[in-house]
């Protein structure tokens, strides 16, 4: 099960301070932890410190190897992209088309699954458990369905618990998979 949740905007609108009152730190790749590892703070003419972006080429892609590491074993993550660029947020788009269909989730959808583990007082693991339980269904119909293209998980999927939007196309074809057996190698002995 795949699950991102990606909070970005610009530096000091809350997105840092909301991970944290919520409990969801421990889930999080920030890149503004990453760039505090390869450079500290530098001071800015102002005379404030300031974190620098000067090794975002590294960042970015120490951010996206640990992201992909963790999709790939099906763990919620959390990313905090202070400063990110749009070429970066098609990568995240990417991990998604690994089962060729986009995956969305609205703004408004994931404020409601927030809201709901603070009801259910649950924390990050309750915001986890939410979102299984959005998915854990579309999991089951999305492969076995190959005219969808995208789902977008709405507030009222959230609240009301009426079913996600799909986008159909249904002159789509189903990916014929080909699985054959890999040849043995014979031994070769050597004189």
């Amino acid at each position: 099960m795949r699950t991102l949740l990606l909070f970005r905007g610009a530096p000091g609108v809350g997105k840092s301070t909301y991970i944290e009152k919520n409990g969801l730190k421990p889930y999080t790749l920030c890149a503004d932890d990453i760039r505090l590892l390869c450079q500290s703070p530098v001071l800015s003419v102002n005379g404030n410190t300031e974190i620098t972006m000067n090794n975002d080429r590294i960042v970015w892609k120490t951010l996206f190897t640990l992201l992909e590491v963790r999709m790939r074993r099906g763990e919620f993550t959390v990313i905090d992209a202070t400063n990110s660029r749009t070429s970066e947020m098609k990568q995240y788009k990417k991990l998604f088309k690994l089962d060729d269909v986009d995956l969305e989730i609205e703004d408004e959808a994931v404020r409601a699954v927030a809201r709901k583990a603070l009801e259910r007082k649950t924390g990050a693991r309750g915001l986890r458990s939410i979102m299984e339980e959005l998915l854990t269904p579309l999991m089951f119909r999305v492969p076995t369905d190959y005219t969808i293209e995208k789902v977008v998980i709405t507030e009222e999927t959230v609240e009301k618990n009426e079913e996600p939007k799909f986008e159909i196309d249904s002159e789509r074809k189903p990916v014929k998979i080909k699985i054959g057996l890999q040849k043995k190698r014979g031994r070769r002995d050597t004189a």
